[in-house]
């Protein structure tokens, strides 16, 4: 609702490739990788991403799994910073707030509903707020088109302040490459995969499949054209309210709608918040409670379920105030830091997550160091200006993490294989020689 938006705003037409590439990648991931997981989860009692890459390499040692939980807890932090600063520019656009203000409010409606409730009402939840969003982002651009008296007339008024704006070819090679490659952060981004677990059977899957495709299409393609039509009434940043196209969709509701439906599509970007920030508030708590507290750090002592309610919420009231602070700290774009936590759950889960299910001959050191790589190329690429101006950091960061596993994991089978040979020699010359004698 706010980043492709955004994107189509500033870069016309060319934005689809975003939309291609996330849509693919989706479909695909909920086709093959999400039946998988969730027949593999059910299998092996995995309720967490750090217990699915366990039951692969089962170990007696936690470094896998306090890596992959540091790993999720600081980029899962930054994602739920990156939709607290997305809303509270909604909250200083319809309402008047400072930035401040709006992610604090932000922050406590999110914090109170993950409290007092669990993943279940926020499932159903979401429900409900995707109705609203696929309202609002079906009906502005439709709005837009018919008081303009048609797409022609729209098309006319932008080519004149923007001529390249229904042009596709205007991107080099390396951004579109960056665009089609944003869907590969699905493979890594734990609140996505928590959905997949929890699907009943694997009969449910091929209707879900199909809708998902559906719907993301749907939206994705209303929040391209929101963008692209926001040029009709904003012909330059300087005339959006706020001077800043991260503004430009609720700039756009207050110019098209009425003040009640403005009210409508401000909620929508709240609810679009919620419902992201939700889940990765519960996977966070999960994480930080179950995954590094209690399987890791008191690994072989026993905890009250009373006690570990307890910790869970009060690890949903540390990740808030993390984030919040994190949020009024950081001095970044909102979409920008969106795509920064995005890359770096898809850079460095994704690839053990996939290649864990597809390939038998990935080790326990493969995946460690692929998410280290991954990671590390994730931050390093998004720091440099002139690496992360060239393509977005996802892709490379992916396939360095890719590469880097399948290595590892290729060395350590030739060590093992010798190993091997040079126990089977020594146990065959034992058996050679003659027995000892008293």
């Amino acid at each position: 609702m706010l980043g492709i938006t955004t994107q189509a705003y500033i870069l016309g037409i060319t934005a689809i490739w975003l939309i291609v590439g996330f849509i693919i990648s989706e479909s695909l991931m909920f086709l093959f990788l999400a039946p998988a997981m969730n027949k593999h989860s059910e299998k092996n009692d995995c309720i967490s991403i750090a217990d699915m890459l366990e039951s692969h390499f089962p170990n007696t040692g936690n470094s896998l799994r306090v890596i992959v939980s540091m790993v999720l807890l600081f980029f899962l932090v930054s994602f739920i910073s990156s939709q607290l600063m997305g809303v509270s520019k909604a909250f200083y656009s319809f309402l008047g707030l400072t930035l401040t203000n709006g992610i604090i409010i932000t922050s406590l409606i999110i914090l109170f509903l993950t409290f007092f409730a669990g993943s279940k009402t926020l499932n159903y939840a979401d429900i409900l707020h995707a109705i609203l969003m696929l309202t609002i982002l079906i009906g502005l651009p439709l709005i837009i088109l018919f008081r303009a008296e048609g797409l022609e007339n729209i098309k006319t008024e932008i080519l004149f302040a923007n001529p390249d704006h229904f042009k596709i070819n205007t991107l080099s090679a390396g951004v579109i490459m960056g665009f089609l490659s944003i869907g590969l952060g699905s493979a890594g981004n734990a609140h996505i995969l928590a959905k997949y677990m929890s699907i009943k059977s694997q009969s449910h899957y091929l209707f879900p499949a199909i809708l998902s495709a559906f719907l993301n299409t749907i939206m994705a393609t209303g929040a391209l054209f929101i963008g692209i039509f926001a040029r009709y009434h904003f012909p330059s940043t300087e005339s959006i309210p706020g001077g800043d196209a991260e503004y430009v969709f609720s700039g756009l509701a207050w110019n098209v709608f009425s003040p009640f439906f403005a009210g409508v599509a401000f909620t929508a970007i709240l609810a679009a918040s919620i419902s992201a920030g939700g889940s990765q508030i519960l996977v966070s708590a999960n994480t930080l409670v179950v995954d590094l507290f209690k399987k890791s750090f008191k690994k072989n002592k026993k905890i009250s379920q009373i006690n570990l309610v307890f910790f869970s919420r009060l690890a949903i009231v540390i990740i808030a105030y993390i984030s919040i602070m994190t949020s009024l700290l950081v001095k970044t774009s909102y979409y920008k830091f969106v795509l920064f936590s995005w890359a770096g759950l898809g850079a460095a889960i994704g690839p053990a997550m996939i290649l864990s299910f597809i390939w038998k001959g990935v080790t326990r050191r493969g995946v460690i160091a692929g998410i280290i790589s991954g990671t590390l190329t994730i931050i390093i690429w998004h720091n440099n200006p002139f690496l992360s101006d060239s393509v977005y950091e996802l892709f490379p960061g992916f396939l360095i993490g890719t590469l880097t596993i399948w290595i590892v994991s290729q060395i350590d089978k030739i060590f093992s294989s010798r190993k091997y040979n040079r126990t089977e020699r020594y146990d065959d010359i034992n058996s050679r020689m003659p027995a000892s004698v008293e």
